[in-house]
């Protein structure tokens, strides 16, 4: 009989502390930052991602509350036009550069040396590096909640 009661109770702490964590892990933030005071540049390597850059282009194009926001863009050899699909997207928005990537030197693999390339050319007053693939697409306070 003992050790029933002890079972159960090891399954009902285990059981409540389980519920404790899901619920914590599933909410969601309801404080959104109004502004970060951080200079942010976003960082978006690029390599045949025509077919994909333009959802994620415009999410980081409507993120609010980084008035600091810049996005720099590197085409790194795509042959497929993502840097007119690029240009198409951002059009005269001042807060994106595009640039062309350079070929790795040897021991470098293509996407760290994109993002490295990505890095050095960010502004030099950004506080904050987000590094972005053409595959994801944020919510509007994503980066100033990441900055945050």
């Amino acid at each position: 009989m003992t050790v029933l009661l002890a079972l159960v109770i090891a399954i009902a702490a285990l059981t409540g502390h389980t519920w404790l964590n899901a619920t914590r892990w599933l909410r969601r933030p309801t404080d959104r930052p109004d502004e970060v005071d951080e200079r942010v540049a976003v960082l978006l390597p690029l390599r045949d991602e025509a077919n994909r850059v333009t959802p994620c282009l415009r999410a980081l194009l409507d993120q609010r509350g980084v008035p600091g926001l810049r996005v720099v863009v590197l085409d790194d050899g795509s042959t497929d036009g993502t840097a007119d699909v690029v240009r198409a997207v951002a059009g005269d928005d001042p807060r994106v550069t595009l640039l062309t990537g350079v070929a790795p030197p040897p021991g470098w693999l293509g996407k760290p040396h994109a993002c490295w390339q990505l890095a050095t050319r960010a502004d030099p007053d950004a506080t904050a590096l987000v590094f972005v693939d053409a595959d994801v697409v944020l919510a509007p306070h994503a980066v100033a909640a990441a900055v945050t």
